[in-house]
């Protein structure tokens, strides 16, 4: 798909490649490269789900960016503590 294309498709969400997002407290260019691309979606509109969120700190720089969704290992723990103490408050 060319570069053109882009502009054409009918999406609602830009997946944002967790080899960025890893690296991202670490290495500027990731973190400019996961800025522009939540830049890039805002402008067409859409929203952004960045991959491999793994630790509090990176959570916090993504929200700072504007970053719509995390998926990666912290989000499922959050979840996960969440269903726990919901179903322990239950008991």
């Amino acid at each position: 798909m060319s570069r053109i294309d882009f502009k054409y498709l009918t999406i609602d969400y830009v997946k944002i490649e967790g080899g960025f997002v890893r690296n991202m407290l670490a290495d500027e260019r990731d973190r400019l490269i996961v800025q522009q691309i939540n830049n890039m979606a805002y402008s067409f509109g859409l929203k952004t789900i960045a991959e491999y969120v793994e630790d509090e700190e990176t959570a916090q720089m993504l929200a700072a960016q504007g970053v719509d969704y995390a998926q990666g290992f912290l989000a499922i723990l959050c979840c996960w503590k969440a269903s726990i103490y919901g179903w322990m408050a239950g008991k």
